[in-house]
């Protein structure tokens, strides 16, 4: 909180939307960065069981394939 000030300036609009684009910023930087480096963990796990890694790959080959099924026109 006491970062905040420093980049609201009264001048530029309603101080409340300021600080809830401020805190909705932080939170997306905060999230991604959680995410991140989450990736690595799941990579790793992926990586070390290969049962997964092919579900996984079925999974999303099975997803596509009824992707580029929805996308053929019906005549």
């Amino acid at each position: 909180m006491s970062l905040f000030p420093q980049f609201i300036k009264p001048e530029n609009g309603s101080v409340i939307t300021q600080s809830i684009m401020l805190g909705m910023t932080q939170l997306r930087i905060t999230v991604n960065f959680l995410i991140v480096m989450t990736a690595g963990t799941v990579s790793t796990f992926f990586k070390n069981n290969p049962r997964w890694l092919r579900l996984q790959k079925w999974v999303m080959g099975l997803t596509l394939g009824g992707l580029a099924v929805r996308l053929v026109p019906l005549a």
